[in-house]
């Protein structure tokens, strides 16, 4: 049994209790990670990947496990939907910039920041549930 809805569930959930507390640093992370969960979802229940399986091909393609999926997972949707693909696709990426930020760069994130990645989050995910 898989576990990435419910992780996807808490990490929204976590997004919004950080944000509610003025986390505001920590709100990107979950964020993102709360989309990816479902990515990975979409990958092993829809396309019949296994996790090693990811890990591996994301590896061999030199794109990395991320990246891997989030292309395998857009490419499952867009062919059942262009204007999904599409939105997940432009939305993904412009939360991905801001996790990085957070996580990666001496940046402090402040409250529009963090209300912009739970807003991505929110318009990506209910799209990304109809496929997992």
């Amino acid at each position: 049994m898989y576990y990435f809805i419910s992780k996807s569930n808490k990490l929204s959930n976590s997004a919004d209790f950080l944000h509610e507390n003025k986390h505001y640093q920590a709100v990107p992370h979950c964020s993102y990670y709360a989309c990816f969960q479902l990515l990975k979802q979409i990958c092993i229940d829809k396309l019949g990947l296994s996790e090693n399986e990811i890990t591996k091909y994301g590896q061999e393609a030199s794109e990395g496990t991320h990246a891997f999926t989030v292309n395998q997972a857009i490419s499952y949707i867009k062919c059942r939907s262009e204007d999904d693909s599409r939105i997940v696709e432009s939305e993904i990426g412009l939360l991905k910039k801001i996790r990085v930020r957070a996580d990666y760069k001496n940046v402090e994130i402040v409250p529009n920041q963090s209300s912009a990645a739970i807003e991505l989050s929110r318009a990506i995910i209910p799209i990304l549930n109809k496929y997992a």
